[in-house]
């Protein structure tokens, strides 16, 4: 599992034996550039990965979706999980709308989907199918959550939901508990609750967050309760893009600071 350093964003390889599987597909930047093209991209060449055997929009933000276009057309997806083809097209905005014009055949994330590569499970945890038409669920607390066991060692990826979808998955007693945990909404306020960290129980905290980014993440507040836990906390604005090898030896981690340094932030 690699979270790519894509500043203010998200997007998520992960990598099989024999698959690989892109989880969102980081941020439109405001010069108009934007992640897909300029960063994802160029790092699956280097990987040799010229096709995806599927990708997951979590939801449409444009710090997660800002690049889909470009990997939908470069790296052809074999299939297209995405939250937005849940919901009316007419509630969607223009960017949106070209995403699915671009692949009429995604589906939505649905809680209850798995599937298995390579002795790697697959679980699609959050959100249940009646959450799409169901009010008071934003775009982000119809993330999608996705749940990933390797070798009896675990990670759980959580968009950005926030209290709300979090509270759910506990009272569906979905299977949170896991080793690394993706952090919820890049560590806002808004998620992260105590409980649901409980729940989790993670032995490694990885954020997703854009250096001196204008909204503040991580917030103060979450990363108390992250560090009150005793577990090491990786960020993507400090250390780079942050690498988990889950298998039999346990959960192995780098990242691409400690391989690359940059001298501006040191």
């Amino acid at each position: 599992l690699t979270v790519l350093d894509v500043g203010q964003g998200e997007a998520l390889l992960l990598r099989t034996a024999k698959h690989n599987l892109l989880v969102d597909a980081g941020p439109r930047f405001f010069s108009g550039e934007e992640a897909g093209s300029r960063i994802v991209a160029p790092y699956l060449w280097s990987l040799g990965i010229n096709r995806l055997d599927g990708l997951i929009l979590t939801h449409d933000d444009l710090d997660h979706s800002g690049g889909v276009a470009a990997l939908l057309a470069g790296h052809r997806p074999d299939w297209f999980l995405a939250s937005l083809a849940g919901v009316p097209r007419a509630s969607l905005g223009e960017a949106g709308q070209a995403i699915l014009a671009a692949r009429p055949d995604a589906r939505p994330c649905i809680a209850g989907q798995t599937w298995t590569w390579d002795g790697v499970v697959f679980h699609v945890l959050h959100p249940p199918a009646h959450h799409y038409a169901q009010p008071g669920y934003s775009d982000n607390e119809r993330g999608c959550v996705l749940r990933v066991d390797a070798a009896g060692h675990s990670a759980l990826l959580t968009a950005d939901i926030e209290r709300l979808s979090e509270m759910n998955l506990r009272e569906r007693r979905q299977p949170l508990a896991a080793d690394v945990l993706v952090a919820p909404h890049h560590g806002s306020l808004t998620s992260s609750s105590p409980e649901f960290l409980q729940a989790v129980a993670a032995k490694t905290i990885v954020i997703p967050v854009g250096h001196r980014n204008r909204y503040g993440h991580p917030h103060p507040e979450v990363l108390a309760r992250y560090r009150a836990l005793g577990v090491p906390v990786w960020r993507t604005d400090r250390d780079g893009a942050v690498t988990l090898r889950l298998g039999r030896k346990g959960v192995e981690i780098e990242s691409t600071r400690v391989l690359d340094k940059r001298y501006w932030r040191e």
